[in-house]
């Protein structure tokens, strides 16, 4: 997923990681099995004189993530959320 916003005109950084679950199981291996309660997270940071919010959210649910499937996004199997 930050692939495919780390190429947006506008996206000045962008930073993947975990949320939920609990920091001592936030590890690739471990998530990936799907029991820790962690979905897969990006912070995005952007210039909203080059790309609005709307555009982001359009991108995620368009390119970047697939909610009618459970855990797609892209290429990779994760659960993920938008905050």
């Amino acid at each position: 997923m930050q692939g495919v916003f780390e190429r947006l005109k506008g996206i000045t950084d962008t930073v993947v990681g975990y949320s939920g679950g609990s920091k001592n199981t936030a590890e690739y291996e471990t998530v990936s099995t799907g029991t820790t309660g962690h979905a897969e997270s990006i912070e995005i940071t952007y210039d909203p004189a080059k790309i609005s919010f709307g555009q982001i959210l359009a991108v995620y649910f368009l390119v970047a993530h697939d909610p009618t499937e459970l855990n797609r996004q892209g290429l990779t199997m994760a659960r993920n959320i938008v905050r």
